[in-house]
């Protein structure tokens, strides 16, 4: 039976997990918050970039190439796309090390604010 593991943040945001051990995903956890501390950025900092690059892509651009250059040109704080980057890396890392199953997953979920 697959079971969903999670890592709930102070920071703004939780990490859920399949096929990852519990271990993993709290190892995980602190290391996003230290990339978030790191780099000034919040969890909704980067749900906001994953809007922009949804909605940059769905206007036809590559946001796989952007450059530096290109993020100025759509008013995107580079600081959030090295956050992005390294959170990815971090999630990545956390999958493969402490994957208990194949097909393994593992997500940052921003929390949702309500006005």
């Amino acid at each position: 039976m697959k079971m969903d593991v999670q890592a709930i943040s102070f920071r703004g945001f939780k990490l859920v997990a399949r096929g990852v051990s519990q271990a993993a995903v709290d190892q995980a956890r602190v290391e996003v918050e230290g990339v978030l501390e790191k780099h000034g950025v919040t969890a909704a900092d980067l749900d906001n970039l994953t809007h922009r690059y949804r909605i940059l892509g769905e206007s036809g651009v590559d946001v796989q190439q952007l450059r530096a250059e290109d993020f100025k040109r759509f008013n995107i704080d580079p600081a959030h796309v090295r956050a992005n980057k390294r959170v990815f890396d971090v999630l990545n890392a956390a999958r493969k090390l402490g994957a208990t199953q194949p097909g393994s997953i593992i997500s940052f979920q921003p929390n949702q604010v309500h006005a």
